[in-house]
């Protein structure tokens, strides 16, 4: 492969954010080896994408045990700390003491955007008595995780887990997916108890808009937002049990004016404090997308590349 040019400090390019990897294609696995192939020429141990200029979310190490090669990582736990000498590759020649983490845990996809078997296997042994909590987009977890337990033939025993997930349920209902099913399917390949899988109802758009699932199956608002069905046609409230567009309100945005959206889905309210589950407060459910309305979901987005 190519040995390329590594980027040093006060180019901007380092203090810009790099985006995530969506499809291993032959450029970016060409990247991917040029970055080793550079690393290993500068005698370094470790190399990030924006380091040769390009903003993708790859990283690859070597600290003599071989390479890794991380796809859209995400530290998930730290421990310990320790203290050392340590250099850069875009600060040649210098040199400094630097305190971090004796030890680092970090979720990512591998050089062939694939679930890690072995490091699950590995993970799940390390935490085998305790709750493993999971997160993620509903049509990830369906493409990436069950898909490939189905595949390989691996069932892990998550009985102690407990998965939030939300979004991409569009493409899942083309594949004649409903929540009950997909509940079903997971218990069956990896033991995740049906009420330990929670759905919630959110957008990056307004902080603190995240409405939780019950173990009824109905979205709940928390203490900090509310939820209110509008009708089409005026805009007025609608009365429980009234089909119309989902507005919610949040009381946590400080830095925008982001406290009350009108979305483009719709829903009903189905009640006020008295959600059998017993949770207080306005429960409702979700009826789907307003016809013709153009796919902007994160997770909808990456499921229309399947």
């Amino acid at each position: 492969m190519a040995i390329r040019e590594v980027r040093e400090m006060g180019d901007d390019v380092l203090e810009k954010q790099c985006k995530p990897v969506t499809k291993m294609t032959l450029r970016t696995k060409i990247l991917i080896e040029d970055m080793l192939d550079t690393m290993y020429e500068k005698m370094g141990v470790g190399l990030a994408a924006p380091q040769v200029g390009i903003l993708k979310q790859i990283v690859v190490i070597d600290v003599g045990e071989g390479p890794i090669v991380l796809i859209n990582p995400e530290i998930i736990e730290t421990s310990g700390e320790q203290t050392g000498e340590e250099g850069c590759l875009s600060v040649p020649g210098k040199w400094g003491i630097v305190t971090r983490p004796n030890h680092v845990k970090v979720r990512a996809l591998d050089e062939n955007m694939e679930l890690d078997i072995e490091g699950m296997k590995n993970f799940l042994e390390e935490h085998k008595d305790e709750t493993i909590f999971m997160f993620g987009f509903t049509f990830m977890i369906w493409q990436h995780f069950y898909k490939k337990l189905i595949e390989t033939g691996y069932l892990p025993n998550l009985s102690k887990g407990v998965l939030i997930h939300g979004g991409g349920w569009k493409k899942l209902v083309n594949e004649k997916v409903s929540p009950i099913e997909y509940k079903k399917r997971l218990n069956e390949v990896c033991g995740i108890l049906p009420e330990n899988m929670h759905d919630y109802y959110g957008m990056v758009e307004q902080t603190g808009c995240v409405y939780m699932e019950c173990q009824c199956g109905h979205l709940h608002a928390s203490v900090f937002s509310d939820v209110l069905i509008r009708r089409p046609k005026d805009f007025s409230l609608a009365a429980v049990g009234e089909q119309g567009l989902i507005e919610v309100v949040s009381v946590l945005p400080g830095s925008y004016p982001g406290h009350v959206l009108l979305t483009e889905d719709e829903g009903m309210i189905l009640g006020e404090d008295d959600c059998p589950c017993g949770l207080k407060g306005k429960y409702f459910k979700i009826e789907g997308r307003i016809k013709n309305a153009e796919i902007r979901g994160c997770s909808d987005t990456y499921a229309t590349k399947f």
